[in-house]
This record gives C-alpha cells, structure tokens and sequence, in this order.
C-alpha cells in the first residue's frame, strides 16, 4: 500500500521518536530518501537538519516539497495522497528530482538555494515540528549529485520500493528425450523509462518577450505549472521558445500548457531539435496545441530524436502567443567502449641446450 506494490522493510516512528544521523550533510552535500507520513500521524516535517530552516520532503501535510533556508520546490504538494511514499533526491540546493508514475519529475523551482550552515540531519529534529513516520530509503553524499546519478538512485529506490515482482510460473512439462526443447524467439528489449523534464527557466531562451522581461521574470515564465507563461512581443508566424535540457537526450515528445492567467494560449505549432544551441535544427514534428490555460497536453514524436536543444515555433495562437512547455525524454546513453585487442601468442620457448 501507500503507493508501493508490497510490503515494505522500512523504520517507523512517532512524534517522541528522534533519528539522528551524525555529521550527515554538514556543510551541504546531496540526499536521496524513500520516506512518509503515517495515515493516522501526526504531518509536519520529518527529514529537518540543525542549524538551518531546512527540510526535505515533507512539511505541514504536503508532501514532494523542499526547503532549505528558502523553497528549492513548489510550496505546493506533489504526492497525493499524502501519506504515500515520498522518493525524492536533491543536491542540497537548486536540484530536486521526484519519482513519479511518469517517471522522474524535475520537482525544483530554479532558485539558488544551500545547505551550507547544517549542523546535523535528523528525522524528528532540529525544530519542533515533528511527524509519525515511516522510512524506507536514506543516502547522503558529501557532494553535489548529478541529474543523471539522481535518476539512477531513484529508479533504484523505485524498483524495490515500488515495482511488485512476478509470480513465479510452473515450469513446462519436460519434453520426450527425441525431441529438442523449441527455441524461444528473443524477446524485443523495454524501452528506456521516460522522463518529463521541466527545464528551470534560466533555461529557456525566447525570439521575442511582451515588455522585453528577461527569462524568470513576469512574461517569460514558460516551465510547466508557472504562474503565469512566456508571452510573445509580436503577433506574428515563427515567434518561438527554446529550451535547454542540460545535456544530450532522446526526445520522445512534448508537454505544453496555456498562459495560467489569462485566456491565451498557441494552437498549432511545429518543433525543431538540435545537438548545438545555433543549430542546424531539424524539424521533429508538427503539432496541435492547447485549447485552455492550464490542460498538460502531450504530443509524441513518431521516432526519438537525439538532442539538447529543443525549439517550440509558434503556427496559430488564441488571443496573444502564450505557451508554457516541458519535455518528454529519454537519457542517451552512450555506447560501451570496446573491448582491448587480444594480447599476441607468447612466443615459443628456446628449447633447452
């Protein structure tokens, strides 16, 4: 239950329990967790450090959200319901990654935020907000995690916490001793899990901005869930937004919403993806776009394309142009190096006098 397939190993406590974990993320470093909030506890914080406002995961009932002597998340829950388990990863300062059932979620809100200062990392200490608790999964490092090293600990924690295993099946009838055992075709590989990637918007570059405000500010807000959308300048076919993905990936597709404040929003647009920030760009596919403010609509490309730079070109709009966007993708792996060439015979031994 509470989101996972089966029973769970994990450490329970209440209120007047207290965990503490030594020197663990003092002076800042990254955490990975699996933890939650029990169904009829107590729901304040439970991962809390000394010496800073600082908490990862839960806080006040919500759970997903992150606070470390500022919000590095939405303030908004992101688990429902809220007693399910929290897997969550975070460099201690702008990058937070959640797992989702669509996969690993960019959960941060772009702003620049520290750990330094943390005197120590507890569950149920530190402040006075404390919670009945249950947890799974708990790894500090004492460096910041990579987006990629953050994936691979959360499908870890996913694929024990939250991926029941398959019954066991009876093994066939054994075959006449004449006859060979049929050859099973291979089976095709799975697909790589998919992630949507919701780039910080210092990410994002745009051809034009009504009022010129720079990216982050007012009318070039254009992540998923903004409060508000990159709006357009102009009024005009081709306006276009950029995104970055911070690295190489297989693009699989797109997610686009409105502007969340107003009624306006692109209606028809094509997508353009690159391995270079100038291009040459080439086009992916041609889409449909949103019909209201804040509906998440996925488009998928017919075949993954590898990229980092992925560029939205406006075709037709509602009212003004407005559009909010993140990506559906799928990290390139690059291929296994090869194998060293065989060493040569060892020549033949003198023979003996």
């Amino acid at each position: 239950g509470h989101g996972a397939a089966g029973p769970v190993l994990a450490v329970h406590g209440s209120t007047s329990t207290t965990l503490d974990f030594g020197t663990a993320m003092v002076g800042g470093g990254s955490i990975c967790s699996a933890t939650r909030y029990l169904v009829d506890g107590t729901k304040k914080r439970i991962l809390n450090a000394g010496g800073r406002n600082w908490f990862h995961a839960h806080h006040g009932g919500r759970a997903g959200v992150a606070y470390y002597n500022g919000w590095a998340t939405s303030s908004n829950n992101f688990v429902t319901p809220n007693t399910d388990w929290v897997l969550m990863c975070s460099d201690g300062a702008s990058k937070v990654r959640l797992y989702t059932a669509r996969g690993v979620l960019d959960n941060g809100n772009g702003n620049k935020r520290s750990s330094n200062g943390v005197t120590g990392l507890y569950i149920n200490g530190g402040t006075g907000e404390k919670s009945d608790f249950a947890v799974a999964e708990l790894i500090t490092w004492d460096r910041p995690l990579s987006a990629v090293e953050m994936r691979t600990v959360l499908r870890g924690f996913a694929g024990r916490l939250l991926t029941a295993s398959p019954p066991s099946m009876p093994s066939p009838p054994s075959m006449p001793p004449s006859m060979p055992p049929p050859l099973d075709p291979p089976s095709p590989p799975s697909p790589p899990p998919s992630t949507e990637l919701n780039p910080v918007e210092a990410s994002r570059s745009y051809s034009s901005v009504t009022s010129n405000d720079k990216p982050g500010e007012k009318n070039a807000r254009s992540m998923l869930d903004s409060p508000q959308a990159w709006t357009a300048r102009y009024a005009r076919v081709g306006e276009w937004m950029q995104i970055d993905a911070g690295e190489e990936v297989m693009l699989g597709g797109v997610i686009t919403q409105g502007r969340h404040d107003q009624d306006q929003w692109v209606t028809s647009y094509s997508v353009e993806a690159s391995v270079s920030a100038n291009g040459p760009f080439t086009l992916v596919g041609k889409f449909a776009g949103n019909s209201d403010r804040d509906t998440k609509e996925l488009r998928m490309l017919n075949t993954p394309f590898r990229a980092r730079y992925v560029r939205f070109i406006v075709e037709s709009w509602k009212s003004k142009i407005s559009m909010r966007a993140g990506l559906l993708v799928w990290y390139y792996l690059p291929p296994a190096p090869p194998f060293p060439p065989a060493l040569p015979p060892s020549p033949p031994s003198p023979p003996s006098p």
